[in-house]
């Protein structure tokens, strides 16, 4: 009983593997030509061309090309022989439908010329041939990219013993990825981890600006470093780059200035009037006149010692009156 049945599926088992079979051989796409990286603004015309293969004579009866974007549902691109291409969505305007890959009538519409290609035109491109028979499909990804309008690399510094190196990009599509390399004589090409970055997507358009920024103390660095900012799309082969050099200034010691106040004392040695020299005396004097006090104090001294000195004679001379008169009268006697 099992045997029967099974001999009954195997018609139609074979069935399906010759139509799997006739019609792969039947119809095959056989690549999508045309480049995989574009700059925006670059040509003129850029040309994705899909290239298929007929079996069969009767194969291209009831052909069908179709071309989508990024795999939404509904074709940007329509052609069925011998009528004219149809264009929608994104491509409308965009493609020059009188272009013809080859002068075959089954062919010559396959490819999509598209004019003047920019950003927006980027991602998956998909072509879908089909007949009455068969159907084949073929992807490929379309990058056009924009390079940074404009890209600088600064630094300043935020405190004395500290530098900032800030890189922005502006205007850049796909959203590149960018980092900050130092080197110096003691340190080879090395990038430095934990810098912030922050990305920005320009309103209404599909460009963004990326900033990237870091901060390290001047007594990690050399007395010379090369600070390198680099920028590259993913996807493409674009890289650009930016160097600046950097040397930090001799390291601020914050050392406690300790200001030592000397005081010198001169020890005067006491003075007797034999001693002190007239000029000094003079200087007594000026002193003395500036200040009343001082002056009525050194006055009473000089006067005393004038007086003292006088008395000693005046009583001498009188001593010697006294003596005189008895010395006379003693000589005469004798």
């Amino acid at each position: 009983m099992r045997k029967a049945r099974a001999s009954g599926y195997l018609p139609g088992i074979l069935l399906l593997l010759f139509t799997v079979i006739t019609g792969c051989l039947g119809l095959e796409v056989s690549d999508i030509e045309g480049p995989s990286v574009v700059m925006n603004g670059s040509q003129a015309q850029l040309v994705l061309d899909c290239k298929y293969d007929f079996t069969e004579e009767n194969e291209k009866n009831g052909l069908v090309v179709k071309w989508y974007f990024k795999r939404k549902p509904f074709p940007v691109y329509q052609w069925i022989p011998p009528n004219k291409p149809q264009v929608l969505g994104i491509l409308k305007g965009r493609l020059n439908l009188d272009y013809e890959v080859s002068a075959d009538e089954f062919s010559k519409h396959r490819a999509l010329a598209i004019i003047n290609p920019t950003t927006e035109l980027s991602g998956e491109y998909t072509c879908w041939i089909s007949t009455f028979n068969s159907e084949h499909v073929k992807r490929k990804m379309l990058t056009i990219y924009a390079p940074p309008s404009e890209m600088t690399l600064t630094y300043y510094k935020p405190r004395m013993d500290t530098v900032a190196v800030t890189c922005r990009a502006e205007g850049v599509f796909p959203a590149p990825d960018i980092a900050i390399f130092r080197s110096s004589p003691s340190v080879r090409k090395n990038v430095i981890e934990g810098a912030k970055v922050e990305r920005q997507v320009v309103p209404g358009r599909s460009l963004s600006n990326i900033t990237i920024e870091l901060e390290a103390f001047d007594y990690d660095l050399d007395a010379e470093n090369m600070f390198e900012c680099v920028l590259t799309i993913p996807g493409t082969d674009f890289k650009m780059q930016k160097e600046i050099l950097y040397f930090p200034e001799p390291p601020t010691t914050t050392t406690t200035t300790t200001t030592t106040t000397t005081t010198t004392t001169t020890t005067t040695p006491p003075t007797t009037n034999l001693s002190v020299p007239f000029e000094e005396d003079e200087d007594v004097e000026v002193k003395a006149d500036n200040d009343n006090d001082a002056l009525e104090n050194a006055k009473p001294q000089v006067a005393e010692s004038v007086t003292s000195g006088a008395g000693r004679q005046v009583v001498g001379s009188l001593l010697l009156v006294s003596i005189l008169p008895v010395l006379f009268d003693y000589l005469r006697h004798h």
